[in-house]
């Protein structure tokens, strides 16, 4: 692969702990996993800038996106990913876990 090292473009992954790489079956992992796709098929230098926490809430990821040093890194990026939901989703689902089954398919 011929990659432009020159003109590299800025990667911001900003999310929850798929963001950070914490509980996905993809290794090493999707923001790692996207950077080298996209460097293939941009035929580009890629530079990454993770802002992750894991267990983070969409609450919290809206939080971290109202700093200024993220903004200011979201400003300058060409590519952008955003991972949120899937906390909020587990903490939603939680008291269903306890119910029997018959109860559960009555909602």
């Amino acid at each position: 692969m011929s990659t432009d090292h020159r003109h590299s473009l800025l990667y911001v992954a900003v999310g929850d702990s798929l963001t950070a790489g914490i509980g996905t079956l993809l290794k090493p992992g999707f923001v790692q996993l996207y950077k080298q796709k996209a460097e293939r098929a941009l035929k580009r230098k890629i530079q990454v800038q993770v802002f992750a926490k894991n267990g983070a809430s969409s609450e919290d990821i809206l939080h971290m996106l109202s700093r200024p040093h993220l903004q200011q890194a979201v400003r300058k990026a060409h590519l952008i990913t955003l991972s949120a939901g899937g906390n909020d989703l587990r903490q939603a689902a939680k008291p269903f876990f306890n119910l029997p089954p018959t109860e559960v398919s009555h909602f």
